[in-house]
């Protein structure tokens, strides 16, 4: 699969190539410039969410979904683990893991198991790094899990699924909820604009 790429520059002149195997057009393109040229990378890096890129279009996601299904078809979770197809960073799923009260190797394999059920993308977002997030849940799935990935194109041509965090519906609806609050109160909005300028300084 090929990977296609286009550069970002951030409002204090740094640059980063994004790669994504979609062939994105100028409207989204755009968009992701339009989001580095308003932030510092290291401080869009640092943000607890990504910001999401609503130019993204349902064939795009419907490629990411098939590419991810190609990349684990055949492939036992386990392998997926070992193999390293699906990189699974501890401290991006530390809380998870509590929460499911394990820290061995079988949650990491019912965590794999999600992401190869996993059948539809929920929103895209991006964060400052090369790759954007692309946000996963298994629409039959009575836990709500909602897998971010990011697809990694690796030395030698070969591809990497990367688990970015683990977040629980009920905490999705909680931040939704806040930006819905920021765009509803004006001087709300206005006043966390300020904050961030302020942080941005600091």
């Amino acid at each position: 699969m090929t990977f296609y790429t286009f550069e970002v520059t951030f409002v204090n002149g740094n640059k980063q190539i994004i790669k994504d195997i979609n062939n994105f057009d100028d409207t989204q393109i755009k968009q992701i410039q339009g989001v580095a040229a308003e932030w510092e990378q290291p401080i869009l890096k640092a943000q607890k969410y990504g910001i999401n890129l609503n130019t993204i279009r349902s064939e795009h996601k419907s490629k990411v979904v098939n590419f991810k299904n190609r990349m684990v078809s055949g492939v036992s979770s386990l392998d997926l683990l070992k193999r390293g197809i699906i990189l699974i960073a501890f401290h991006s799923v530390e809380r998870t893991l509590k929460r499911m009260g394990s820290k061995d190797e079988s949650m990491y394999i019912t965590l794999i198991d999600r992401i190869v059920k996993a059948n539809e993308i929920s929103k895209v977002q991006w964060k400052g790094h090369a790759q954007l997030s692309y946000t996963f849940i298994n629409n039959s799935d009575p836990e709500e899990y909602i897998l971010p990935l990011s697809f990694l194109l690796k030395r030698g041509g070969s591809h990497q699924i990367k688990l970015l965090t683990v977040v629980y519906d009920d905490e999705d609806k909680e931040f939704e909820a806040m930006e819905n609050r920021l765009i509803e109160n004006p001087l709300l909005a206005e006043s966390f604009k300020k904050m961030e300028k302020l942080f941005k300084k600091t």
